[in-house]
C-alpha cells in the first residue's frame, strides 16, 4: 500500500523518531530498542489523545487508497506538517521507499519527409500494388472495332464511304449478338459459333447472296486485323463456309429508253443528271460531288472525285455538253466556282428558304420517280452507268480497253461483264443460220475431199 512518515510527540517533551510502515491500517515495522507504547500504536489509528495525536495529513492518508497516499506524502508542505504547539519538528523519514524512477520513453524514429503529393490520391508510404490486373475485364468488341476504323483511315487510307459501310455492317452484327447475350458484347463473344449463327440469321431474313458476302467479308477483315495485332488467337471467320459468288447480270435499260428521257420536255435538272450518268458513266456520289467550277463548256468535266478518292477528268460527247451547259446557264447562273453544281431548296421555320448540296439519297428518289413515270419502276441511278458501258462496248465493236478507261475500272475483268449483256449483237450474228448459211458458204473443196 503506501509509505507514510509520522511525527509522534511523547509526554516528557523529548521527541524520539519512530518510523513506521503502514500496510492497510496496521504497523508493519518499528525500529528496535524502543518501547512500544499503546498510545504510540493507537496514534496512527486515530484514537490517541490530543498531545499524542498524529498530524491530520497522516489520518487522511490512512483512509485513502494506496496511490492517493503516495500523492499526499509527496505533496506535504511545511505549513501542513507543522507540529502542535510546544512540539519539536523532526526530520523526514530516513527509511522511506525511494520514488519509482520514470520509465524512459522509447526513442521515436526520425520523421520522414512529407511527399508533395496529395495523401488522398497517392499515400507516400504505401507500396505500389497492381490490383487492376486481377480485376481486368475483357475488352468491349466495339472498342476494338474503333481501333480497326483508325487502321482503315490512317494506314489503308480508306474513304469515308468505305468506313461507313464497314461501320454499318459491324453494327448489324453487334445488334444480333447483343440480343443473344443480353448485354454488352465483349471480345470473347466474337467466336465462330456466333458468326455462324449470324450467317444463318442473314439467310433467314431473305437477303441476297451478295449482301451476305459483303457483311461476312467485313467481319473477316476485322478478324484478320485483330489476329495480326495479337488481339485474337485466331480469326473466327476462317471456320465458316461463305456462300459462293453467283454470276448476276445487271439490269440494263435499253438505249432507246435513255434517249427518251433526254427530250426537252423533261426538266433541265433531271436531264442534266441523266446525261452525266448515261454519257459520262458517273456514279451517284460522283454526280452530287461536282462543283460549278468543275464544268468545262468545251470539254466536259475538269475534275471528278471518283471511287477511292481518285480524281480524273471526264470528256463528254456533244449531246451531254449541250444539256449540261443549258443547266448551268439557267439554273446556276451567277454561282461561284466553289458552290455545288446540284442543289436542293427547302423551307425552314419562319417561311425562310435554305439551299444546300443535293445528297445521294435525294438523287435516288428523283431517279425512282422518273422510272415510275416512264413505266420502269426498277430504274435506279447505277442502271444508267450499266447502259453506258453496254452501249459504248457495242459501238466500239468490243473494245474493252476503251470501255475500261471510260468507266474507270481498276481491273479489266470487271469490264467483261458488259460483254454478256449485248445480246442484240449476238442475235445478229446468229442470223447466219436463218437461211441455211447459203450466203457465207465456202465453195472451196476440203483437203480430204469430203
Amino acid at each position: 500500500m503506501g509509505v507514510a512518515s509520522s511525527y509522534a510527540t511523547i509526554s516528557a517533551g523529548l521527541g524520539r523518531f519512530l518510523p513506521t510502515r503502514l500496510v492497510g491500517v496496521g504497523v508493519a515495522m518499528m525500529p528496535q530498542g524502543i518501547g512500544r507504547s499503546p498510545r504510540a500504536l493507537r496514534a496512527p489509528l486515530g484514537d490517541g489523545h490530543g498531545h499524542q495525536r498524529a498530524p491530520d495529513v497522516l489520518r487522511r492518508c490512512c483512509a485513502l487508497p494506496a496511490n492517493a497516499v503516495r500523492k499526499s506524502a509527496t505533496q506535504i508542505t511545511p505549513s501542513a506538517s507543522r507540529a502542535a504547539p510546544g512540539s519539536v519538528r523532526l526530520p523526514e523519514v530516513q527509511d522511506a521507499k525511494p520514488p519509482i524512477p520514470a520509465r524512459p520513453k522509447p526513442a521515436t524514429p526520425p520523421r520522414r519527409s512529407v511527399s508533395p503529393l496529395d495523401r488522398w490520391l497517392i499515400p507516400p508510404d504505401t507500396a505500389p500494388q497492381r490490383v487492376a490486373d486481377t480485376r481486368r475485364q475483357p475488352m468491349r468488341l466495339s472498342a476494338l472495332f474503333e481501333e480497326f476504323r483508325h487502321f482503315l483511315r490512317v494506314e489503308r487510307e480508306a474513304t469515308p464511304r468505305t468506313i461507313q459501310t464497314y461501320q454499318w455492317c459491324f453494327g448489324d452484327f453487334e445488334a444480333f449478338v447483343m440480343k443473344q447475350v443480353g448485354g454488352t458484347v465483349l471480345v470473347t463473344h466474337f467466336t465462330a459459333d456466333k458468326c455462324r449463327s449470324y450467317q444463318y440469321d442473314l439467310a433467314s431474313r431473305g437477303l441476297k447472296t451478295a449482301s451476305i458476302r459483303v457483311r461476312l467479308a467485313t467481319l473477316g477483315s476485322f478478324g484478320k486485323w485483330a489476329v495480326r495485332r495479337d488481339k485474337l488467337g485466331r480469326n473466327p471467320m476462317d471456320a465458316l463456309t461463305r456462300p459462293r459468288k453467283k454470276a448476276r447480270l445487271p439490269h440494263v435499260p435499253r438505249w432507246e429508253v435513255v434517249e427518251k428521257l433526254l427530250v426537252p420536255s423533261v426538266a433541265v435538272r433531271e436531264r442534266a443528271l441523266i446525261a452525266l450518268m448515261a454519257y459520262g458513266a458517273l456514279r451517284r456520289s460522283e454526280v452530287v460531288g461536282l462543283d460549278v467550277g468543275d464544268v468545262a463548256p468545251d470539254f466536259g468535266l475538269r475534275r471528278v472525285l471518283g471511287k477511292g478518292g481518285h480524281e480524273a477528268s471526264m470528256p463528254l460527247p456533244a449531246p451531254a455538253l449541250a444539256i449540261l451547259n443549258e443547266y448551268v446557264r439557267t439554273e446556276r447562273a451567277g454561282a461561284a466556282a466553289s458552290e455545288p453544281l446540284f442543289v436542293v431548296t427547302f423551307r425552314m421555320k419562319g417561311c425562310t428558304r435554305s439551299t444546300r448540296r443535293m445528297s445521294g439519297q435525294r438523287m435516288w428518289k428523283i431517279i425512282k420517280d422518273i422510272g415510275r413515270r416512264v413505266g420502269i419502276p426498277e430504274l435506279h441511278p447505277h442502271a444508267f452507268r450499266h447502259a453506258c458501258g453496254a452501249e459504248f462496248l457495242r459501238r466500239t465493236h468490243g473494245n474493252l480497253r476503251a470501255v475500261q478507261e471510260h468507266l474507270r475500272h481498276k481491273d479489266v475483268q470487271t469490264t467483261t461483264v458488259y460483254t454478256k449483256v449485248t445480246q442484240q449483237d449476238l442475235q445478229q450474228q446468229l442470223r447466219v443460220f436463218d437461211n441455211g448459211g447459203e450466203e457465207n458458204k465456202d465453195s472451196r473443196p476440203s483437203p480430204q475431199g469430203i
